[in-house]
């Protein structure tokens, strides 16, 4: 027998999500704010990114059960590198090597305990106990990603997977395998500038997004920014820049319109005699936002 359903019979749950309270962080992860229950999310990041330190921010903000799977180090590392992060409630668990010499066995305590959120670093040497075991490679990354998979299908759980990058920047394993999950966050940390950024590369909970975040010295440890705020208030943008910037980007969306190109001809040209005419930043961003709504209503 064929079973099939009008798309008006398919039944949708809406179920809550996991807010870390973070306004900033909560709205880059999904359109609900927050962690869908039921998700696994690959997490990669330059050296220094902070995807530890995020990590146990989770732990703290999150009052629900938690688990840190350090297999990178041992526990008392993870703790001696965030000893500035205190969790004064008592949901907030790790577990390290010394613990599950096994990954499987790491899974079955899972079943067992039940938090809702499980933090696991790193895929690579989860993949590393199971190489130990006889499994291939490619084999043993699989396994660690569709019993994660499984498990928060069946528990609603959250799973945060963080995966290790090559010198190069590229992914440490199968590269299929970045496509398999729920959403892929990228922490990077650029040097050059010092700004630190969180980009979603895949997220079936939102949208594609990417945000500014620092360190501190305060208690919150951790600062996220929108774009908009990161220029505004760590670059110095003005608002007439910011105006001028709004504009240009207005102009764009038109890019691929048939009159564009005599659209852009005349824009440009309107333009050049605005700022001949007048010398206040200000003004001329007035007089520049009303000419692209006149050539917008002439055009368009």
């Amino acid at each position: 027998m064929r079973n099939k359903r009008t798309y008006d019979e398919v039944i949708v749950i809406d179920k809550p999500s996991i807010k870390s309270g973070i306004k900033t962080l909560d709205a880059f992860l999904s359109n609900n704010g927050g962690f869908e229950l039921g998700n696994l999310i690959l997490m990669t990041g330059t050296s220094g990114a902070g995807k530890t330190t995020l990590c146990k921010l989770l732990q703290r903000e999150i009052k629900e059960p938690t688990n840190f799977h350090a297999l990178e180090s041992l526990a008392s590392s993870v703790k001696r590198q965030t000893s500035r992060i205190k969790i004064d409630h008592g949901m907030a668990y790790i577990t390290d090597e010394e613990d599950y010499e096994d990954f499987d066995e790491f899974m079955k305590f899972l079943y067992e305990d039940k938090p809702l959120f499980v933090m696991v670093d790193s895929l690579q040497h989860a993949v590393k106990q199971l190489k130990k075991k006889g499994m291939g490679d490619t084999d043993a990354h699989h396994h660690v990603l569709d019993s994660l998979y499984k498990w928060k299908d069946e528990t609603q759980g959250i799973v945060i997977l963080i995966c290790q990058l090559n010198k190069d920047g590229s992914f440490s394993g199968p590269s299929g395998m970045l496509f398999d999950a729920d959403a892929r966050i990228h922490l990077e940390f650029n040097p050059k500038t010092g700004e630190r950024t969180m980009e979603t590369f895949k997220n079936r909970m939102g949208q594609l997004d990417s945000i500014f975040y620092e360190f501190t010295s305060c208690d919150e440890v951790m600062k996220f920014y929108t774009t908009e705020e990161w220029e505004v208030l760590k670059l110095n943008v003005t608002l007439p820049e910011m105006i001028m910037n709004t504009v240009f980007q207005f102009a764009q969306a038109y890019k691929n319109q048939d009159n564009y190109p005599v659209f852009k001809k005349e824009f440009n040209k309107g333009i050049k005699l605005i700022y001949k005419k007048l010398e206040d930043d200000l003004e001329i961003c007035v007089e520049v936002a009303r000419l692209m709504s006149e050539m917008k209503n002439k055009y368009f």
